[in-house]
């Protein structure tokens, strides 16, 4: 059972340093690593991510524009069975005056965490570790819990 309905975020971009990797996901776009870790905790996500990292063009274009993703987005698609699916018309590029650092072309992409075959199965199988003795994200027990009163 997940613990929430949906995760929004807005992630760090690119080759960020970080102590392990998301579930599936051994690339260096850490906007993949937050997105498959949000898939362990929530059944729904929205994320703005750089335009780069998304498998379509929509913001700052006439029109959308579907390019189904490079190399790493695949990479990414096949090793946690996530795919990245366009929102429902915001243009991100209407903020672009409002960035406080040079402005990157973003889009804002969905995802439906129940959709595939490798969630249930990563849901089943999967934890994210960050040592051997201490654990992020874990599946969800199966056996009851031994009562502490007694």
């Amino acid at each position: 059972m997940r613990l929430f309905d949906t995760v929004i975020a807005n992630p760090p971009f690119g080759a960020v340093a970080r102590t392990v990797d998301g579930p599936g996901y051994h690339g260096a776009r850490f906007e993949y690593h937050a997105i498959a870790v949000a898939s362990q905790v929530a059944r729904h996500g929205v994320f703005l991510i750089p335009q780069s990292s998304a498998p379509f063009r929509y913001s700052g274009r006439r029109a959308m524009e579907h390019d189904q993703g490079d190399t790493e987005y695949h990479r990414f698609q096949a090793g946690t069975g996530i795919a990245l699916h366009a929102n429902c018309g915001i243009d991100t590029s209407y903020y672009r005056d409002d960035w406080h650092h040079t402005p990157i072309a973003t889009e804002i992409v969905t995802c439906d965490f129940t959709d595939t075959a490798v969630t249930h199965r990563r849901r089943s199988l999967a934890t994210v570790t960050q040592s051997p003795t201490r654990s992020l994200i874990r599946a969800p027990r199966t056996e009851p819990r031994a009562d502490p009163r007694h």
